[in-house]
């Protein structure tokens, strides 16, 4: 859900993209585009408070940061490396 819960972001593992369904006009389109920044097997997903959106990407283990609500891809890998395939995101604030 984004920050002003107006939007439904969804994993789509069967394309290697991520769907965003806008919930006031019930329309669905692509946000991340397949494979965008090496996505492969989306599953978590959270907004930071820097405003970046942010995906567990379960095959190559790594945590992908995108640049804002458009999907744009910020260069290399946020975190890489893990030693499982991550599942969940979930922002703490402090």
């Amino acid at each position: 859900m984004s920050p002003d819960g107006r939007h439904l972001f969804i994993g789509n593992g069967g394309n290697d993209s991520i769907l965003h369904h806008d919930i006031g006009r019930k329309s669905t389109n692509i946000f991340v585009a397949s494979k965008s920044g090496g996505l492969s097997g989306p599953a978590g997903m959270a907004f930071g408070d820097d405003g970046r959106f942010y995906v567990a990407s379960r095959n190559p283990k790594e945590i992908l940061r995108y640049e804002d609500i458009y999907g744009s891809q910020q260069g290399k890998p946020f975190i890489t490396n893990l030693k499982d395939n991550p599942e969940f995101l979930m922002l703490i604030r402090h």
